[in-house]
This record gives C-alpha cells, sequence and structure tokens, in this order.
C-alpha cells in the first residue's frame, strides 16, 4: 500500500469513528477514573469499648484505631467534656496526651475514673463512636470508732466494736484476737461492726479490724478492749495479802 492510500485509509476510518482498538483502550481509562473520584471509604473506627481497671499513680492508654480517617476531626471526650479535637489539646492537663489517635492518660488520679469517648465526626447525621470506661483501684483503707482505738466497759455489759473500710472494690472486712482465739460465745459480727455481749474478762484484749479487695496491701487497725471487774470480798482479801508487805 502506497502513502496516499495509507492516509484515504485512516481518515475513512476517523470518519466512521474510533478505531476499536482506541475504543477498547478508552473504557477502562473512562471507568476507571469514574470509580478513583467514588473509591474513598468513609472513616471507620475499627476499636471496640472496654472497661480499664488501673491502679492510682499509673500510666493508661486509651485505644482508638481509625482507618481512612482523611480529613475527618476526631475527638476525645470525658463525659461531655472535650479533651482533645484532632490534634488540638482542649483539656490543659500535662497527663493527658495524644499517642497518635489514642489517648494517653499518665499518673492516673481518683478523679480519672469515668467514661472516655472517642468519637468521629463525619458526613452522618449521627456521629461515629467509642465509649472506654475507667474504673481507679484503691487499696483498703480503715479507721475505727473511737478513732483512738481505745475501749474500757465495765463486765457484764455489750460492747460493740466498729471499723470503717474504705476502697476501689469495696474492701471485705474480717475480725480476728491478737494471741488468742475469738470468743466463740455472745459474739455477734455484721462485717463492720463486732458485738460482744455480757463481757468478762475474757474478753478483753486486742481485735484486728483486717481489710483486703486485692489491690495493694490490705488494712489491719487494732482496737484495745480492757473490761473492768467488780471485786468480791474474799478476792480483795487475797489481793491485800499479796499486797501487804511485814514492815522490818
Amino acid at each position: 500500500m502506497d502513502f496516499k492510500s495509507f492516509i484515504f485509509l485512516v481518515f475513512f476510518q476517523i470518519c466512521q469513528g474510533l478505531p476499536q482498538q482506541f475504543i477498547a483502550y478508552s473504557e477502562p481509562a473512562s471507568r476507571g477514573s469514574s470509580s478513583n473520584s467514588f473509591s474513598q471509604s468513609e472513616p471507620t473506627i475499627v476499636t471496640d469499648g472496654e472497661v480499664f481497671r488501673v491502679q492510682i499513680g499509673e500510666t493508661l492508654l486509651l485505644p482508638c484505631q481509625v482507618r481512612d480517617l482523611g480529613p475527618m476531626i476526631l475527638l476525645w471526650k470525658k463525659g461531655t467534656r472535650v479533651l482533645t479535637a484532632g490534634g488540638l489539646q482542649v483539656r490543659r492537663d500535662d497527663r493527658f496526651n495524644l499517642q497518635g489517635t489514642n489517648l494517653q492518660i499518665k499518673d492516673i488520679e481518683r478523679e480519672d475514673s469515668g467514661e472516655y469517648v472517642c468519637e468521629l465526626e463525619t458526613d452522618e447525621e449521627q456521629p461515629t463512636a467509642i465509649v472506654h470506661s475507667v474504673e481507679i483501684l484503691v487499696p483498703p483503707t480503715i479507721s475505727t470508732e473511737p478513732s483512738n482505738g481505745q475501749i474500757v466497759v465495765k463486765r457484764g455489759t455489750t460492747v460493740s466494736l466498729s471499723c470503717e473500710a474504705r476502697g476501689h472494690p469495696q474492701p471485705q472486712l474480717s475480725w480476728s484476737k491478737s494471741h488468742d482465739q475469738m470468743p466463740k460465745s455472745d459474739i455477734t459480727s455484721s462485717g463492720s461492726t463486732l458485738i460482744l455481749a455480757d463481757v468478762t474478762r475474757h474478753h478483753a484484749g486486742v481485735y484486728k479490724c483486717h481489710a483486703s479487695n486485692g489491690v495493694g496491701q490490705d488494712a489491719t487497725q487494732d482496737i484495745h478492749l480492757q473490761v473492768l471487774c467488780k471485786l468480791g470480798s474474799s478476792n480483795l482479801e487475797a489481793i491485800n495479802t499479796l499486797l501487804y508487805i511485814e514492815p522490818p
């Protein structure tokens, strides 16, 4: 085929439309460009909400991994209070820091307990969010009544030994007696209160209130019970005999 015939054939094909190979080539490109304009996925939080239990003074990392965040804004809130917005630190507390999209809390305090929300502002009507619950574990402490731990009663009376435990979880209380067994009769225990009825000198001694909740060290407080006994005439004579010293 000479050059003139070749030019005529090309001009004829242009008049009839694009060559099939051009059309076959251009269609995937057209579809590809269309799909690219809609290929961006909606941002999604891929972390589930959890319950975290930490002790005072520890460091806690609350996870919130996001897929396809793009230009959307990620918020961290405690209740309704905003802690961070995107990369901006809203709450002025150096203990709170962003680690990527995760929230770090250092030197945990009792007041840090509560619900923390990782919220993703999207074009949807309702924001996407997860909630982490934070519980602060507190070792047990005990206070006694009276505060000095000293109780003096007369023989035959009923006395109540009381102690109050604090901590989280709520501590379990138990009683024991130093260097002796607990009286088996005339005694009633209701957790924080130990009731001794019709006390005698055998009830006297040091009673220990124990508190435990599995956090840190158990707590113990002592209550010293002194029982005053009335002495009969025979007992007084015996005591006078023991105390009598013959003059020289």
